[in-house]
């Protein structure tokens, strides 16, 4: 089961993209969603994966967005509990998804 969260906030979409781009290319991990509708220009990412792959792929994500751009803050969750998810705010499809992973 894939019960791991990890979560980058970027300053720019730009820099998200590229942080995105490395974190699946580094390790195993699943794209959840993204929410730039946060003031400032913040991008906040949201992957999911085994508690390695998740770590391997935040470290990544972080050096990636940095050397672009402004990586804000990474956080990771082990377990997240179902009611946190609500707080992202996300749409059916990616619903959808975060079933399946957690599954």
């Amino acid at each position: 089961m894939k019960a791991t969260t990890g979560i980058v906030e970027t300053k720019g979409f730009v820099t998200a993209i590229g942080a995105i781009d490395e974190m699946l290319k580094s390790a195993n991990v699943e794209f959840i969603g993204y929410k730039k509708k946060l003031g400032n220009g913040l991008v906040v990412i949201v992957i999911a994966g085994d508690v390695g792959a998740v770590n391997v792929a935040i470290k990544a994500g972080r050096i990636a967005g940095n050397a672009i751009g402004n990586v804000v803050t990474t956080h990771i969750i082990p377990k997240i509990d179902s009611e946190t998810i609500r707080a992202f705010d996300f749409n059916n499809k990616e619903l959808d998804k975060i079933a399946k992973v957690f599954a």
